[in-house]
């Protein structure tokens, strides 16, 4: 069990823990860099604002709509085995985004790369439910919270290189590296077989019993996801529109990045914390008294939500936050 003074490095250690995780981080970085990429590449290209956000907008919609269906194939056939027709069609999409010149067709080929790219982020929190079972329940809240720490690390540098590069005149090049992130980091996830979690249809026994995407705690919490994506997204909103009617838009930058060196610093501490209660009796100071409805669930029955339900709360949370920031 790792201790706060060990940190994060005990589960870093497990055999093929650091690959998988390093693949998916890179992976993710492309992803965040990619909703603000299109509006970058289609606005340089045709100048319009409106064109450039509705083909981000068809992304985003694209992947909220198709990424469930996609990891319930996963689910069930296994990641070695759907991930490399996802991250094909995502790579052929997205050649198309860069290489089709017309408005319609741009749009088109960026609802197509929304709706195939894979989400690396719920690829690796399935691996480590499947590392850590059997015994190791206790350490998921620690690798779940690297896990978080690597997905606000990706939405903090990559939204800022592809600002950088736009900003140089060179948005192909930003786009073209978000899909070679993209599937670098799909590829390399792809090769690692030993550490992916068994197809679910070969426990289909088993999944009879699971509850479904329907039941009352799941949807509660979904709901809180919605709401704490609102809060993010419309948080740097506001600090933006305050800065400029100060008469100091330069301000918002900084004001926002602190923010997230912060959400970052609390949350690596967080992961270091060793909770004595059982996850049943555990309360979360920010939520005002609430009992979270995943603590409803039984640690076992927790660490095998699968790899659809992770993707639909973290597509709804990140979908949140791209159309509000």
């Amino acid at each position: 069990m790792p201790s706060a003074a060990s940190g994060y490095r005990p589960l870093l250690r497990i055999p093929g823990a650091t690959a998988f995780f390093l693949s998916a981080a890179l992976g993710r970085v492309g992803i965040a860099m990619t909703g603000i990429g299109l509006v970058w590449l289609l606005h340089a290209r045709t100048g319009s604002y409106g064109t450039a956000g509705l083909a981000a907008s068809g992304f985003a919609l694209a992947e909220a709509l198709v990424g469930p269906q996609l990891a319930g194939l996963i689910d069930r056939f296994g990641q070695t085995r759907i991930l490399p027709f996802s991250l094909l069609a995502h790579g052929l999409a997205m050649a198309g985004v860069l290489t089709l010149t017309a408005p319609v067709a741009a749009v088109a080929t960026a609802c197509c790369a929304g709706a195939s790219i894979p989400q690396l982020g719920a690829l690796s929190g399935a691996r480590w439910a499947h590392l850590l079972r059997d015994g190791r329940d206790d350490e998921l809240p620690t690798a779940f919270s690297l896990e978080s720490l690597a997905n606000a690390s990706a939405f903090l540098v990559g939204p800022v290189l592809v600002t950088a590069l736009g900003a140089a005149g060179a948005t192909p090049l930003a786009s073209a590296l978000a899909t070679a992130l993209v599937l670098g980091g799909g590829g390399a996830l792809t090769l690692q077989t030993r550490t992916a979690p068994s197809p679910a249809r070969r426990h289909a026994e088993g999944l009879r019993t699971e509850p479904t995407l329907l039941r009352p705690d799941f949807l509660l919490l979904a709901a809180l996801n919605l709401a704490i994506g609102l809060y993010f997204g419309t948080m740097s909103l506001s600090v933006s529109a305050f800065a400029t009617e100060h008469g100091t838009p330069g301000a918002a930058a900084p004001i926002v990045a602190a923010a997230s060196l912060a959400g970052l610093l609390s949350g690596w501490l967080y992961g270091l914390r060793r909770p004595r209660s059982p996850a049943q009796r555990q309360r979360s100071p920010g939520s005002c008294g609430h009992r979270p409805p995943a603590t409803r669930l039984s640690h076992r029955q927790a660490t095998r939500l699968s790899h659809q339900r992770a993707t639909r709360l973290s597509r709804q949370q990140e979908c949140t936050y791209c159309g509000f920031a």
